[in-house]
């Protein structure tokens, strides 16, 4: 089934991209085609708590706590290790080799800390998120408590102790830790970067790390009172050490660093009015910032949000306000910073917008993707209940639903996905599918993923059954 589209094409950079401006009936696209497979089962997974599986960082292993004798072990691919009476939800991480794993585990009234088949000293307890592995997965950081007290632990070396310690953070060159620690109940808290001591703060949390390992920054909470009833509590941002300035609520959540590390944003509110603070400088006001959308482009160069200004919402780029709409979602820079994306929805019809140009209408998008070269660009739309990718103009098969997973090949020249078809799960390379499973695992389940092993080949790992298989699916 066809339809006779119109067609509006903007010029990105030296190449022409072809987006749909017409409402339309999704295409049927022919997707039986062959493609070459590969298929080696990983292990059975009927014992398996699959919220807690983990994926080796080149994906050829999987590792997952799971039951046997009445009790808790883990298990690497077909293989389990020690069995103890409670492994902890969220602490198993792969190691360097890719091999074997590290997790927090109890047996009786002790924890431990279980690197590959070691078990490291008894504790009176683990704390919560811990063990952290750094990304090149050579070094185990955790938090212990040991006689009443917590402890940090790093590569071995124990930091002082205190009444609590949370949010630890390893930084992504492994080579810096930071947490948030007390050293009496009820008392004053303080980060302690690299074993520096901070200022004391009412309260503080939200530690996070530049990209480049060379900033760290947290949430602070300078007053537990309002001086006068009338009077808001305060809040800043610190940043390697020194304090921003003061605002009476900060999302947590904002505060983000630029991919080189030199820049810093976040969002604050003040007097009923939203604003974002940029390197320190406080922007314009707004009714309210969208959660979550504050961006640095690849480049650091510029910053892009989404506010409300009186009714209606707006995304703001580079301080510019552009055209409003009910709402705004899906703030995308191009990975070469020169152009942007956003969808604006009014009254149910979501609109594409591409540097300050409408560019298509649907019912729904859910998703845009830029590919590496900066001039393709993928949506996933929804529309008569049904789901469909469309690339270049060329509108995909209509599916039943959609994963978050959906990328480009490094060229740009290829795109894969995972869609729901009759039931079952598909991954998608170009417009050819794969065989039919119950599951396509996600980044939601251990870090799983599709992804490109080659230009024209793609590695994802999906369960038939109760068996967990890694598939190797290639064009022909």
């Amino acid at each position: 089934m066809t339809t006779n589209l119109k067609v509006n094409r903007l010029m990105i950079g030296a190449s022409t991209l072809v987006v749909l401006v017409s409402t339309l009936v999704l295409a049927q696209l022919d997707s039986h085609q062959d493609v070459q497979l590969s298929k080696t089962q990983v292990a059975d997974v009927n014992n398996w708590d699959m919220q807690t599986i983990k994926v080796s960082p080149d994906g050829l292993h999987v590792a997952c706590v799971g039951g046997l004798e009445g009790k808790k072990t883990v298990y690497v691919d077909s293989e389990h290790g020690v069995v103890y009476d409670d492994i902890v939800k969220g602490s198993l991480s792969f190691m360097s080799d890719g091999k074997s794993v590290v997790y927090a585990a109890r047996r009786k009234d002790a924890w431990f800390i279980v690197t590959g088949d070691k078990e490291g000293e008894p504790y009176d307890g683990i704390g919560t998120g811990t063990p952290m592995v750094t990304p090149d997965g050579k070094k185990i950081a955790y938090v212990v408590k040991k006689n009443n007290k917590a402890l940090a632990i790093c590569d071995g070396k124990e930091g002082p102790p205190y009444s609590s310690i949370g949010g630890l953070r390893l930084s992504p060159d492994g080579t810096r830790i930071a947490y948030i620690a007390q050293k009496e109940i009820r008392g004053p808290v303080l980060a302690v970067v690299d074993g520096v001591k901070g200022t004391p703060y009412v309260d503080a949390d939200s530690l996070i790390f530049s990209a480049d390992s060379k900033h760290v920054a947290y949430l602070a909470k300078t007053s537990d009172k309002p001086p006068l009833p009338i009077l808001p509590f305060k809040f800043c941002v610190v940043l390697d050490g020194k304090p921003g300035p003061e605002f009476e609520d900060i999302d947590r959540k904002s505060i983000t660093f630029s991919n080189d590390g030199k820049r810093m944003a976040y969002s604050a509110r003040q007097g009923g009015e939203c604003f974002v603070v940029l390197d320190g400088e406080r922007g314009d006001n707004f009714r309210g910032i969208g959660a979550g959308s504050l961006l640095f482009s690849p480049d650091g160069k510029r910053v892009a949000f989404a506010a409300q200004k009186e009714n209606a919402w707006c995304a703001v780029i580079d301080h510019k306000v552009c055209e409003p709409y009910q709402g705004v979602a899906e703030i995308k820079f191009s990975p070469d910073g020169k152009s942007f994306a956003y969808v604006g929805v009014n009254r149910g019809v979501s609109t594409l917008v591409i540097d300050g140009k409408e560019m298509c209408q649907y019912p729904a998008i859910a998703k845009v993707l830029f590919g590496p070269d900066s001039k393709r660009i993928a949506l996933v739309v929804f529309q008569d209940r049904k789901v469909a990718v469309i690339l270049d103009g060329n509108v995909g098969k209509n599916y039943d639903g959609f994963s978050t997973m959906m990328h480009f090949s490094l060229s740009s020249k290829h795109i894969t996905y995972a869609a729901r078809t009759g039931g079952k799960w598909v991954v998608v390379l170009d417009k050819f599918e794969g065989p039919p499973y119950d599951t396509i695992l996600d980044p939601a389940l251990g870090g799983a993923d599709i992804s490109f092993v080659q230009e024209t080949s793609v590695r994802y790992l999906a369960l038939d059954g109760s068996k967990l298989v890694r598939v190797e699916q290639k064009l022909k």
